[in-house]
């Protein structure tokens, strides 16, 4: 499912790259007349049936800078304008932000959702370890008062020693630093 979502968002968030430079950069950097494809595009969203897509561009020099303003129309059959520029910075800045966004929502939810399951899977692990180290400790005490020597029992183990496999098992990861801590207290007031 999280790869669904981060594939689903990463289209998201290309497509609304193409609307951000369909409808608001190539109409500034290029003239419609030279691009017939994006031409038609814009004039079947913004225009009404019957009405063409004109643009009308002005240049402004300074010293600094030139600035290229794009003005477009929707003419109708009788030769009457009607402002189409509004029209559609509108639908390509919602038609890049509503995609970007939802986009973006779901490729971070999907990486979150990745993260929280390598979390459960470490989490399960220390867990599982830990409990093999309890277990053993617990078999080790029983074998001492059961009479069965073939290891040291844990009163023969030097407090050193003990201590000493305890932090070595905290260090691994095998247990907590609260388990450690009540271990320890536990070992050194026997």
């Amino acid at each position: 499912m999280r790869r669904f979502f981060m594939i689903l968002g990463i289209i998201l968030m290309v497509f609304a790259f193409v609307i951000l430079t369909v409808f608001i950069i190539l109409p500034s950097v290029v003239t419609l007349d030279d691009t017939p494809f994006l031409k038609n595009i814009m004039q079947s969203v913004a225009c009404q049936p019957g009405e063409k897509l004109t643009a009308s561009y002005s240049t402004y020099d300074t010293p600094t800078s030139t600035t290229r303003s794009t003005y477009m129309s929707c003419v109708n059959s009788e030769g009457q304008e009607r402002d189409a520029s509004q029209q559609l910075i509108g639908i390509g800045a919602v038609g890049y932000l509503g995609p970007f966004l939802v986009g973006l929502f779901m490729t971070l939810l999907a990486g979150n959702l990745a993260k929280k399951d390598r979390l459960q899977k470490a989490n399960a692990q220390v867990a599982e370890a830990t409990s093999t180290w309890d277990d053993s400790w617990k078999d080790r005490t029983n074998q001492a008062s059961v009479g069965n020597y073939s290891e040291p029992a844990p009163a023969h183990v030097s407090l050193t020693q003990r201590l000493q496999e305890l932090k070595e098992a905290r260090n691994a990861g095998l247990i907590t630093d609260a388990e450690y801590t009540t271990k320890r207290k536990a070992l050194l007031n026997e």
